[in-house]
């Protein structure tokens, strides 16, 4: 008797580890799903991906999964002025000023870039990251602060 109530007990668990685990097979089905149509989107031959602003979880997710760039401005400066990535590679702006900031990147003749792009406006301690899907040089500026200047170079 004590045998079967304890191969019954096993059943049970392992019933419910198989639904767990199914349910969790689902989940990840649907974020691979979600994440590749949003790659999709991403690629419809647009230049930058915006990956608006990037908490700091984010940031460090983002950091396990690809090489991330980070460039800071602080005390009215960009730093570095600039920056060289690798294709579908993401650059992350991190404001240390007290100041707010939003950057512009406009169409030069460097890259395929048919407008100008603008980012968020980034306040203290926040990032705004940006993926490059095209070759070129993309110069940028804060558009409150002309003089905060630089580029972001995308190669091989």
């Amino acid at each position: 008797m004590c045998n079967s109530i304890l191969n019954a007990a096993e059943g049970n668990c392992l019933a419910r580890l198989m639904r767990a685990h199914r349910y969790k097979s689902a989940l990840m089905l649907w974020l691979v799903l979600a994440l590749g149509l949003r790659c999709a989107f991403a690629t419809d031959g647009q230049p930058l991906l915006d990956l608006g602003i990037v908490s700091w979880l984010d940031y460090q997710k983002r950091q396990l999964l690809s090489e991330v760039r980070e460039v800071s401005i602080e005390a009215g400066k960009v730093k570095p002025t600039d920056t060289v990535v690798s294709i579908y590679e993401a650059v992350m702006f991190h404001n240390l000023d007290e100041q707010t900031h939003r950057l512009v990147f406009l169409p030069d003749i460097g890259n395929k870039m048919e407008q100008a792009y603008t980012s968020a406006v980034m306040r203290h301690d926040e990032r705004w990251g940006a993926e490059f899907h095209d070759f070129g040089r993309f110069p940028y500026h804060c558009t409150l602060h002309p003089e905060e200047r630089g580029e972001v170079s995308v190669i091989l």
